[in-house]
């Protein structure tokens, strides 16, 4: 009997081994992938205790780097860029931190204004209310709050209301 135990421990082992390799993920993402591939709640339970001590699974830099990334890429929000990072799978007091913490390195306002500035190439040749609405949804959706919203599109975009 322990012998099969071992080989399926080892058998999980070579699946997060594989499964880590593709991308990082996070402690809950590499949990739900073993669990679709049929291992038991205690072989993954063990594993990932493993995983964590040999530092190859760590939510928290896993995190910090998914929050690096899309700030980067997508200039998100911190209302979207937290929806991120809980939809990946890290805890909520986690998910806060990390996204207070890259929000105190990155300004708001700037990165608002860098995710409309493509956008407003289709919006100058409509009307201002109407290229004032598309902007300002833009950005809800992008996840940031509506006082970023309102100055942005007021003071450093130039869509103002007449």
């Amino acid at each position: 009997m322990e012998s099969a135990k071992s080989e399926d421990f080892r058998k999980a082992q070579e699946a997060a081994y594989r499964l880590l390799t593709y991308k990082p993920r996070s402690r809950r993402e590499l949990i739900l992938r073993l669990e679709a591939k049929g291992f038991s709640e205690n072989i993954i339970e063990e594993l990932i205790n493993k995983l964590e001590a040999q530092k190859y699974l760590d939510d928290e830099s896993y995190g910090q780097a998914v929050a690096r990334s899309l700030i980067r890429r997508k200039f998100l929000g911190k209302d979207a860029l937290m929806a991120e990072l809980l939809k990946k799978g890290l805890d909520r007091k986690l998910a806060e931190r990390i996204t207070g913490d890259s929000y105190s390195e990155n300004n708001e306002e700037e990165l608002a204004i860098q995710a409309l500035e493509k956008k407003l190439k289709g919006l100058r040749e409509r009307p201002v209310e109407i290229a004032r609405r598309k902007a300002s949804d833009y950005l809800r959706r992008k996840g940031f709050p509506f006082s970023i919203i309102g100055k942005v599109l007021n003071e450093k975009i130039g869509i103002r209301r007449d």
